[in-house]
């Protein structure tokens, strides 16, 4: 009896150290990459798309970032646009802002885990119009930039004249800091102004001082907003701006001022803050 119960012992031992090894040898999960459903277009403003889409396979790893992907072109990556999401639920959504208006999105929605990342199905999404138009009458002028919001942008009025940039001794000195850019127009007529240069018959002042159509937020626009003007069709084809030299209000050197033609040719594109120019005031909308 005792003989058999050490042989059962042995048996039993035997089958524990059988198992045991067994379990050690078991292959772990194989990672694999996650799988995401279809993005989903929840809303399209003009300058803003709202899309979902969710985790339908992690690929036996935790999900280490996930988001939406966009571009003009098909097939967007992480390499284009990119909106990271929060890693909570199963499903998520979110907006994508900075949109230009009137213009054809792709999205895909991405999960990246220790495999790698990967893509859920492409969806296709067009930003509204906007409600404006170039050469609208609007807002006092003439609509002649809409920046990509289509929700802001430029307005012109006719020329109020030609009158000086700067008049003795402010004609010799810095306005102080001017710039060139689209949307620097109205902060420069501000800054010409805060200098000294505050003569009425100057053209920052002309404009700063103008109640025109009901609206007296009128300003001196800057060299690019000028250059852009002269290019739109407010300019080239409505004869409200005559052929002439008209002054921006981006300072070139402590003496002199860019300017630019409209409907004209000019071999200069700046001249002495003392000779008198023609003037378009501008406003934002």
């Amino acid at each position: 009896m005792k003989y058999r119960f050490h042989f059962l012992l042995v048996i039993f031992l035997a089958l524990i150290i059988t198992s045991c090894k067994k379990d050690s040898s078991e292959t772990p999960a194989e990672i694999s990459s996650p799988g995401l459903t279809v993005t989903q277009v929840l809303f399209t403003g003009k300058n803003k798309i709202e899309v979902a889409s969710g985790i339908s396979e992690t690929g036996n790893s935790p999900i280490t970032s996930r988001g939406f992907c966009w571009s003009k072109n098909a097939n967007p990556t992480i390499d284009s646009n990119v909106l990271f999401s929060a890693l909570s639920a199963q499903t998520f959504s979110d907006t994508i802002k900075g949109l230009t208006y009137n213009t054809k999105y792709y999205i895909r929605a991405f999960a990246t885990n220790a495999s790698g990342t990967s893509y859920g199905g492409q969806a296709i999404a067009q930003t509204e119009q906007t409600s404006f138009l170039i050469d609208q009458n609007f807002g006092g002028g003439q609509v002649f930039y809409i920046d990509s919001t289509g929700e802001h942008g430029l307005i012109a009025a006719k020329p109020i004249g030609r009158f000086q940039w700067a008049v003795h001794p402010y004609n010799y000195s810095s306005a102080g800091q001017t710039f060139p850019a689209i949307g620097s127009g109205k902060q420069n007529t501000k800054t010409i102004i805060a200098s000294g240069n505050n003569n009425i018959n100057t053209a920052a002042m002309r404009c700063d001082t103008l109640v025109l159509n009901g609206y007296d937020d009128w300003f001196l626009p800057s060299y690019n907003e000028l250059l852009f003007f002269r290019l739109s069709p407010v300019a080239s084809v409505f004869n409200g701006y005559p052929g002439d030299l008209y002054w921006s209000s981006t300072q070139a050197l402590n003496f002199s001022a860019f300017l630019a033609p409209v409907n004209a040719i000019s071999s200069f594109n700046s001249d002495d803050k003392i000779f008198y120019w023609g003037v378009i005031p501008m406003r934002n909308f």
